[in-house]
């Protein structure tokens, strides 16, 4: 996948429901991700637990457990079953994402 922004534009705190490891490889501009692994849940299915901005609102605080900023060329492996929030920082961020088998 693809994705471009401009300043100021992200995504909202979510954990992707795919159960692959995700790489994301910052092509310009830069983008500011924060994370955090998932609260313990009891749940036989774990796809949209965390939909794009649930966490906001959720009884938990999203409180994320790393902040980074990604820059032309470098690169972020996100394992299943982690929420990520990302802003772009500077510029037009374009970055292209894997999901990993």
């Amino acid at each position: 996948e693809f994705w471009f922004a401009g300043e100021g534009a992200g995504a909202k705190a979510h954990m992707d429901s795919h159960p692959e490891t995700t790489m994301s490889l910052q092509l310009s501009g830069t983008k500011r991700w924060r994370i955090r692994f998932m609260e313990a849940k009891r749940t036989p299915c774990m796809a949209f637990t965390y939909r794009d901005g649930d966490v906001y609102t959720q009884a938990e605080s999203w409180r994320p457990a790393l902040s980074i900023v990604l820059h032309p060329g470098q690169a972020l492996f996100l394992p299943p079953g982690f929420v990520h929030e990302t802003l772009c920082t500077a510029g037009c961020s374009a970055s292209v994402t894997f999901q990993l088998a």
